[in-house]
């Protein structure tokens, strides 16, 4: 991570001595060592980094250009990442406003945006909306892949854990199903998804009361983790914490 960032900041060096600076490199630049930045947990400066990019990508190709979308829908999620969900909110309304304006409607990045849109407001606790982006997001893709695919899994996942946030545990499970099938389908293999998935159904589990269940979904979840992405990887430590932390309703 810090060799990226360090070799970005090189280019970004190199372009400024120029006359006149090649703008649209630097904002390109600048908008992938935001991403860097952002996946590395120095949100604030990834939000410095991905605001310059925008600023450039206004002025040089419109407000209303789908790379200013994208370019918003970073700072949205960088925004969410460092839990900041208003400003969240804020940005991922306006990557939306673009891209409903220049995307096809059975188009993945709109999904993309609607499913991250989705997450925001759960993590809101604006829970219809975000159930209603939610469900957008999986009608695009699957018009779209006209068949299984993994990122309707993903967003299945995000949909099954609000079900379960609004006491529908069968529709949650469900929905974590269609997720499955949709993963076993796309990826064609074990993947790290599907120790996700087993972790975040065992969330259900527990939140239901079935705490046994969740329990033997979250050691089979971790084992599939620790098989795909190693014992020492940061996304395995934090699921198995998760496992840890279970817990029925009110505490049980």
């Amino acid at each position: 991570m810090k060799a990226g960032v360090a070799a970005f900041d090189r280019a970004l060096s190199f372009y400024r001595r120029l006359d006149p600076p090649p703008e649209k490199e630097m904002a390109i630049a600048l908008s992938s060592r935001g991403l860097l930045l952002s996946d590395d947990g120095q949100y604030d400066a990834a939000d410095r980094s991905l605001s310059d990019a925008l600023a450039i990508f206004q002025r040089t190709i419109g407000e209303n250009h789908l790379t200013t979308g994208k370019c918003w829908f970073a700072l949205a999620q960088n925004a969410f990442n460092a839990g900041r969900l208003p400003l969240a909110e804020q940005r991922i309304d306006q990557a939306l406003r673009i891209e409903r304006a220049v995307l096809d409607v059975d188009n993945p990045t709109l999904a993309d945006t609607l499913s991250m849109q989705g997450q925001i407001l759960q993590g809101e606790g604006k829970l219809a909306d975000a159930e209603r982006a939610l469900r957008e997001a999986i009608a695009i893709y699957r018009k779209a892949f006209k068949g299984p695919h993994y990122l309707i899994g993903i967003a299945d996942v995000y949909l099954g854990l609000l079900q379960s946030d609004r006491g529908d545990t069968a529709g949650a499970l469900a929905t974590l199903a269609d997720a499955k099938r949709n993963y076993d389908a796309s990826y064609g293999k074990l993947h790290p998804n599907h120790g996700d998935l087993l972790v975040n159904r065992a969330r259900v589990l527990a939140k239901a009361g079935r705490l046994a269940e969740a329990k033997a979904d979250c050691a089979a979840g971790i084992a599939i983790l620790r098989q795909t992405m190693g014992a020492d990887a940061s996304f395995t430590k934090s699921s198995a914490a998760v496992c840890a932390a279970l817990k029925g309703p009110a505490g049980a």
